[in-house]
């Protein structure tokens, strides 16, 4: 250790040499010592060893800089700007709070527990606490907000007061001003949110139109992605629910899962393409791939893939099985139990009950169609050839023509309905509408009995 004033001795040879190397070693040891050394120049170094301090003259060479401490850690303020760049604790160098980047937590701040990183990022704060930014303008017009986390360029860009959001991608929810507890995860999600709260958006563009909508949740690129003010909707898919705007209480699962749905309501659709042509309709239930997928109607229930298909303007519709599909597209108020090879409908008991309460009845007279309406039947032994390939073709069996059952009936087939006629493609037989007939058939023959019997 050696300190010296760097004024050579006007002396003999062997005291010269001697304050030279004195000299020298003060060079090399940066002018070591337990107090400042008396010749001092701007720039210069020197080693406390009563601090352990390295230290730097400052530019008017009237006192010393802290630089490191002997162990290599800074000994001056982190809080300060290099090359336009803030480090440190930010404005008012306040507990808790981690700056890095031009303009960075740089307003009148009293939050504490913030950390700002990238050009802009919470510049605006001042009451804000435990709040994260990372990446230029985050959190930019954030004021007092708190336990917010923005990560990506304009991320929460707009936020002033909302609690407890959540964005992580470019420009996620860059215009929320007050809404709280949402999540925006993906470029531009939930990224029209105002005040809109309890919202989840993940992936790119989703809910990004959302403004004052609330507990929605949307996961998938462009789900819910037009939402303004719809409520309580749940879409998970690539862009399931993508057209919904203020529809409230839909439900989406899969691909292009009510795509197109813009007001309708409290619809339901699990499989890819499920319920995508729903526009303003309600009470839709479609479980399969494209599971009701050309369906505008009203409260219609679909289960299998392909079911209901075929339906567009019907309603109350129930179809059952893999490209169940009721009896036409615009068809109401019909159940079908699987497709065209079902070959069996199977359960535990023989009947199917249906309302018949003399109470929900009027006009009740005695039927007088029995054996005529009989007599004008024609059983028929035939071969199944659909006109559509099914499981059934080739198949033999006995029953009726439903044509022919037309004729027979004529104007009558309006109230027995024994030939269901909703698309005259595809005209259907009921056999079960002649049970009362075949009773009063009965009914006429006992009495003939009866009365040959007595004669």
């Amino acid at each position: 250790m050696a300190q010296h004033d760097y004024v050579i001795d006007n002396s003999t040879g062997a005291n010269v040499r001697a304050d030279i190397n004195q000299a020298l070693l003060a060079i090399l040891s940066n002018n070591q010592g337990s107090s400042d050394p008396s010749t001092t120049l701007a720039g210069m170094l020197f080693f406390d060893t009563n601090n352990d301090l390295m230290k730097m003259r400052n530019e008017a060479n009237n006192d010393f800089i802290n630089l490191f401490t002997a162990t290599g850690g800074p000994a001056f303020p982190v809080d300060g700007t290099i090359n336009s760049v803030n480090i440190g604790k930010g404005a008012n160098s306040v507990t808790g709070n981690t700056v890095l980047g031009e303009s960075a937590l740089d307003a009148s701040v009293s939050g504490e527990n913030n950390t700002a990183i990238g050009k802009n990022s919470l510049t605006a704060n001042t009451t804000g606490a435990n709040n994260t930014s990372v990446g230029k303008d985050s959190l930019y017009t954030n004021t007092s907000g708190s336990g917010l986390t923005a990560l990506g360029q304009n991320a929460l860009f707009a936020n002033t007061d909302g609690n407890n959001n959540t964005a992580v991608g470019a420009n996620a929810l860059d215009a929320n001003t007050q809404g709280a507890n949402n999540v925006g995860v993906g470029n531009n999600a939930l990224g029209a949110n105002t005040t809109g709260i309890l919202n989840t958006a993940i992936g790119r563009l989703s809910l990004s139109s959302n403004t004052t909508g609330q507990q929605n949740a949307a996961l998938g690129e462009g789900a819910l992605e037009t939402n303004d003010t719809g409520d309580f909707n749940t879409a998970i898919g690539t862009k399931a629910l993508q057209d919904a705007t203020n529809a409230d209480y839909n439900s989406a699962v899969g691909y292009a899962a009510l795509t197109d749905n813009t007001t309708g309501t409290q619809n339901t659709a699990v499989g890819a393409k499920a319920l995508d042509a729903c526009t303003t309709a309600d009470n839709n239930t479609a479980v399969g791939y494209q599971a009701l997928t050309a369906a505008t109607g009203d409260n219609n229930t679909a289960l299998g893939s392909a079911a209901g298909d075929v339906t567009t303007t019907g309603d109350n519709n129930t179809s059952l099985g893999y490209e169940a599909d009721p009896s036409s597209n615009s068809a109401s108020n019909e159940v079908t139990l699987g497709n065209s090879s079902v070959s069996a409908i199977r359960c535990q008991v023989q009947t199917i009950s249906a309302l018949s309460d003399e109470r929900d009845k009027t006009d009740i007279i005695d039927s007088e169609d029995g054996l005529d309406i009989i007599n004008l039947l024609r059983p028929r032994k035939f071969t199944w050839a659909m006109r559509e390939p099914s499981a059934n073709d080739g198949k033999t069996e006995i029953g009726f023509i439903a044509q022919e059952i037309d004729a027979a009936l004529g104007d009558k087939n309006d109230y027995i309905g024994a030939v269901y006629k909703s698309n005259p493609e595809k005209l259907e037989a009921s056999y079960g509408k002649f049970v009362p007939i075949l009773v009063k058939a009965v009914q006429e023959l006992s009495a003939k009995v009866t009365a040959l019997e007595a004669g």
